[in-house]
């Protein structure tokens, strides 16, 4: 789901009908979706910055940028108190698992 900025009640949902759950920049200066990302499983959520709109703290109200999801996933740790790097990893490897690419396949063109 991307752009998910819902109830805790609404994330359970759609995690029972097997999605993910992808997170944008709102999560870093508002408390309303904090259930939603604590319910979601680490093996079902992503995080994004939906360039240009909607930059994370402390860009709120400028163009946004991708390089600015670093905040996203730093307020997803915080909020699910866990280190950015566990983040990092799960939300790297729900990635390639969603669009099922092979992490270590060579992926330049020919």
């Amino acid at each position: 789901m991307h752009f998910f900025t819902a109830t805790g009640e609404l994330a359970q949902k759609y995690l029972d009908l097997g999605c993910y759950l992808s997170f944008p920049g709102p999560v870093t200066y508002t408390d309303m979706y904090d259930d939603s990302v604590r319910v979601t499983p680490l093996d079902r959520i992503l995080i994004e910055t939906d360039a240009p709109f909607a930059a994370p703290r402390p860009y709120r109200g400028k163009r946004n940028q991708p390089a600015w999801v670093a905040y996203v996933a730093a307020e997803v740790a915080r909020l699910r108190d866990v280190p950015v790097a566990a983040i990092a990893a799960a939300t790297s490897a729900n990635f390639f698992n969603l669009f099922k690419i092979d992490p270590h396949a060579n992926q330049t063109p020919s």
